[in-house]
């Protein structure tokens, strides 16, 4: 079939609708018919463009049964191309068949996946999600049988093979996350350890294999075992690649660099040549899976390759600066938008006892180069790493380390629940709403840990986070683990199914299998909490709550007027516009900006090799974080990580140094 052309009276009109200025870059790929990569730089207005083009070929589309696909790979990226159809009339039309709009995974599992497992196992999926997976696999497997099935002999060797090797810290663990789907074969993982390897041949083996099939004839699944039924029925039926081209003759993808291999392989193999298939991203911004080996930084772009380097967003100075994080060798031009003034971008310097005052020496840069008066939303300090660490060779490790004040995003929410009933009201609710258990799992781990730091338990002097008390249960106490997830498993099928809980009982549970905190019975404090429906449990929940309510906002007075700054990770601020960005030094493996300033790169001398993999997921963030301002940037460095000759460097590529006192 023939697709519709897009001509310069279409781009004009589409200019004067939107209000969005098209230059050669953008109206050469609103004109592009054909199979091409568009790498986006930040700021340049992607997905604006790409909805440009969705409403010219939507007012033009006469075919009945063939449709136009938009795949995004997160949902908030398909949640903001549904918002802009909003604004376009056209666009409706894409939101019904024959059009697709909607994630990767929502795509194959509707088209492969599913039917997949229709065929295959005789039922439609009722759960797709990891953590409800392991909540059902752990009653299938550990509390009982059913329909006959036995699973004796691999309850026995489970627990030998995970003292062996801890990666697994329970027969639940071991079970829930580790017996999966691997390829198209649908086969499963090697089982035992490395060392001591066992077939699946074995006794323990075909329990094991008979446990994967009543859980799949359940129609219960992992995410990676739908991603492996996808390519086995897609192996099984390859005309469905005939079918999916033929009904989508054109297919735009959008945040391409954050789509794992496996997936990209699977939509290679759908829209190999027949179909148009345009791809929108950005390589160097792709941190979703920069720590998981199946990135795609390597399939992005390939081919054909039309480049948007011009950015709206940026000055031409922060361009620049920009420009020497960039991950490519040699890294392509930045250009920034010359309608916007160049600030003084600075490197605040502090010394170990002087990092307090690395946030009030930020503000009074925002008061003296912008305004005073900004909303939190336009100016924020950012860095890479939230957690703590106490190891004085790793200062500064976390954001935390700027602002005592700052709590991670998910303690916060947390926190804010002053009494067990609220946890388990919310751990219901959310669990409900979204079909998955992580959420109830979550707010319950902290309900416990919550009780053992009213008991007064701490970690080395710091207040006891879920995760520690979660790490030393599974290190020291095998068996009161497996207690405290069998306690959670029953939970939060409980309250899935809306049932009632006695708060004693479950707090009373929860203590036994805490037992190696030393809890023989809980004080005044923590029977408050259990008891209590409203209101503040003790004082420091109250100081807890105190420390909230600036909503990680640190306030400044300057003498010009206030300055109100958001502080929050890299990850948190990807795909937004700020006003002025702080990006802080935080560890990650290593310190981030000592790294890019000793490898030469925040310095402008950039290296003619391509970056390994560790120095590369550096880059990335920072880059990420160092393209979210319109007017001002600036850098947190630890004067240790400073050597001679490094400020000159700095202040030559077009810093200022300021020396924090």
């Amino acid at each position: 079939m023939r697709l519709p052309d897009i001509c310069d009276m279409d781009i004009e009109a589409a200019e004067a609708q939107w209000g969005f200025p098209l230059d050669q870059e953008r109206r050469a790929v609103l004109r592009c018919m054909d199979t091409v990569d568009i790498r986006a730089c930040p700021g340049s207005g992607k997905t604006t463009l790409l909805v440009t083009k969705l409403g010219i070929l939507a007012s033009k589309w006469n075919y009945k049964h063939r449709g136009i696909c938009v795949l995004s790979h997160t949902n908030a990226a398909r949640r903001e191309i549904e918002k802009r159809f909003s604004q376009v009339p056209s666009l409706r039309a894409l939101t019904a068949y024959p059009h697709f709009v909607g994630t990767i995974q929502s795509f194959l599992h509707s088209f492969l996946a599913t039917p997949g497992a229709v065929e295959k196992f005789g039922t439609r999926p009722s759960i797709v999600d990891n953590d409800r997976y392991e909540v059902e696999a752990m009653k299938e497997f550990v509390q009982g049988q059913k329909q006959g099935d036995s699973y004796d002999t691999a309850r026995k060797v489970i627990p030998i093979w995970i003292r062996r090797n801890p990666e697994y810290a329970s027969t639940g663990d071991y079970v829930g996350r580790y017996i999966e789907f691997v390829d198209k074969n649908l086969s499963l993982p090697p089982l035992g350890t490395k060392k001591q390897p066992v077939g699946w041949d074995s006794t323990t083996g075909k329990q094991l294999q008979q446990f994967k099939e009543r859980m799949s004839q359940q129609g219960m699944f992992r995410y990676q075992d739908m991603a492996a039924l996808a390519g086995w029925y897609l192996e099984k039926h390859p005309m469905i690649a005939d079918l999916l081209q033929e009904r989508f003759p054109i297919v735009f993808f959008d945040e391409m660099q954050d789509t794992i291999v496996e997936q990209g392989c699977l939509l290679d193999a759908l829209f190999p040549e027949r179909s148009v298939v345009q791809r929108f991203g950005d390589n160097r911004q792709a941190i979703y899976h920069s720590t998981a080996d199946n990135m795609t930084g390597a399939h992005f772009p390939r081919g054909t390759v039309l480049l948007m380097k011009k950015s709206f967003r940026l000055s031409p100075s922060i361009a620049r600066l920009s420009q020497c994080v960039c991950a490519d060798s040699p890294p392509e031009e930045l250009v920034g938008d010359t309608r916007k003034a160049d600030r003084r971008h600075t490197v605040l310097v502090f010394k170990r006892d002087r990092i307090q005052e690395v946030l009030p020496d930020f503000c009074r840069l925002v008061a003296h180069e912008i305004c005073t008066g900004l909303s939190e939303t336009q100016v924020k300090a950012v860095g890479a790493n939230s957690k703590a660490k106490e190891e004085a060779n790793k200062f500064p490790s976390a954001i935390s380390d700027y602002w005592l004040s700052f709590v991670p995003r998910q303690q916060r929410a947390q926190a804010r629940l002053t009494c067990l009933s609220a946890h388990l009201d919310q751990a219901q609710t959310g669990m409900i709403t979204n079909r998955s258990t992580g959420e109830g799992r979550t707010l319950l781990l902290e309900a416990c840990a919550r009780m053992l730091r009213l008991q007064g338990v701490t970690d080395r002097s710091r207040p006891l986070s879920p995760s520690t008390m979660v790490r030393q249960l599974r290190e020291k106490c095998p068996a009161g683990y497996q207690r405290l997830n069998t306690l959670l498993a029953i939970t939060c099928q409980t309250l899935l199914r809306r049932g009632k809980l006695n708060l004693g009982g479950f707090a009373e549970e929860a203590r036994a299998a805490l037992g190696h905190f030393n809890v023989e019975s809980w004080n005044p404090d923590v029977d408050q909490f259990i008891r209590n429906t409203s209101g503040e449990a003790n004082v420091q929940q109250a100081l807890q709550n105190q420390s909230l309510a600036n909503d990680n906002v640190f306030r400044y007075q300057c003498e010009a007027g206030p300055v109100s700054v958001k502080v929050d990770t890299i990850h948190s601020v990807k795909g937004e516009t700020l006003c002025a960005v702080l990006v802080l030094e935080t560890i990650f493996h290593e310190h981030d900006l000592r790294v890019l300033i000793d490898k030469g790169y925040l310095k402008g001398q950039l290296p003619n090799a391509n970056p390994r993999k560790r120095l590369a997921e550096h880059l990335k963030r920072i880059y990420v974080a160092m393209t979210r301002p319109t007017d001002l940037l600036c850098l947190a460095v630890f004067d240790e990580h400073i050597k001679d000759g490094d400020l000159q460097a700095l202040e030559k590529l077009g810093w200022a140094i300021k020396e924090v006192r």
